[in-house]
């Protein structure tokens, strides 16, 4: 077994299976694995709590009071703070499912104060009356031909378009969507661009 001062050398794999079946349950040897194994994870908690935050450049400060309706303006408030935090930890699917909220908060916000103008355009043929239930995509269309976004919507990835889907393993395979890095950062610039232009109005 060793001399139990040179445990402090061995890899975790190598404790965790003295404590498995190597060394009996309140024997010395098991009390030492555990105590080197918790003694690690501690430090390594206080280490990711000590890390550096997303650099200041990443953070952009947004006043979302272009948003008339109090509820959704809290939601895209929270969900623009936790998509910046998961781009900052290089969490692709979870910055294109929040940004794709958040763009649909907008959206949704600027066509219902524009109801009878969004229902009369081409891209809502076919669409039912309630906006709510109207697709992301659909939303994009209709508010590019009323000219009430900035040409950075244009550059939105599919996966953004269609982020609900990415919410369900069913639809994400049946639809084909593929996603990474690129669309993410693509994604989340263009809500930059989308956020700068409506919080300056």
């Amino acid at each position: 077994m060793g001399d139990l001062r040179h445990w402090n050398k061995w890899p975790d794999k190598r404790l965790e299976d003295m404590l498995l079946g190597g060394a009996q349950p309140g024997s010395l040897a098991h009390e030492a694995a555990k105590y080197i194994l918790d003694k690690r994870r501690r430090e390594r908690e206080v280490q990711a709590r000590s890390r550096p935050q997303a650099p200041a450049a990443l953070a952009l400060r947004v006043d979302f009071s272009f948003l008339k309706n109090a509820a959704l303006r809290r939601i895209a408030e929270r969900d623009w703070d936790e998509c910046q935090r998961a781009f900052a930890s290089r969490c692709w699917k979870s910055v294109l499912i929040l940004a794709g909220g958040i763009v649909e908060t907008i959206l949704l916000s600027l066509l219902s104060r524009r109801k009878a103008r969004a229902l009369k355009t081409k891209a809502a043929a076919g669409a039912g009356i309630d906006l709510g239930r109207w697709t992301l995509a659909r939303m994009i269309n209709v508010s590019a031909e009323l000219k009430l976004v900035p040409p950075a919507v244009d550059t939105l990835p599919k996966p953004l378009r269609e982020y609900r889907n990415l919410a369900h393993p069913g639809n994400e395979v049946r639809e084909g969507l593929e996603f990474g890095e690129p669309d993410a950062a693509t994604a989340f610039n263009a809500l930059r661009a989308i956020l700068s232009r409506f919080s300056e109005t």
